[in-house]
């Protein structure tokens, strides 16, 4: 790893023990094949923040269910169960309509795959 690299602080992040699936709602085709390391990781600044204050999935996870139940009371109604505690897989279209720099979050969608960590920063946006 590069002394550039080493600097990068991560958190870590449950892998699929096969191959993955585009889980980006905004991409046009969702749940399309990804082949373990092949995909690109998109980190939102959201997940980075929770994830600065839990850092282990456990602690997100559970931080997670309890705001979800407590907007359910505060509400007075069942609210969807979906949220997200790591970064969400895309496929290279997913990417592109996201504008991410392909370079980087292809980048670090393979060390993910290979380690279980996520770097915590967002992924660039192409200008």
């Amino acid at each position: 790893m590069s002394e550039k690299a080493s600097q990068i602080e991560y958190f870590e992040c449950s892998v699929p023990p096969g191959d993955g699936r585009c889980s980006d709602n905004n991409c046009p085709c969702p749940e399309v094949r990804i082949p373990r390391g092949e995909g690109y990781l998109y980190i939102s600044k959201e997940i980075v923040e929770l994830r600065s204050k839990h850092r282990d999935e456990k602690s997100a996870d559970l931080y997670m269910r309890m705001k979800l139940a407590a907007k359910q009371v505060m509400l007075g109604q069942e609210m969807p169960q979906f949220y997200s505690i790591g970064p969400i897989l895309v496929c290279e279209k997913g990417a592109k309509l996201r504008n991410l720099n392909l370079k980087v979050a292809s980048a670090d969608d393979k060390y993910w795959w290979e380690t279980g960590k996520v770097p915590f920063r967002p992924t660039p946006i192409l200008q």
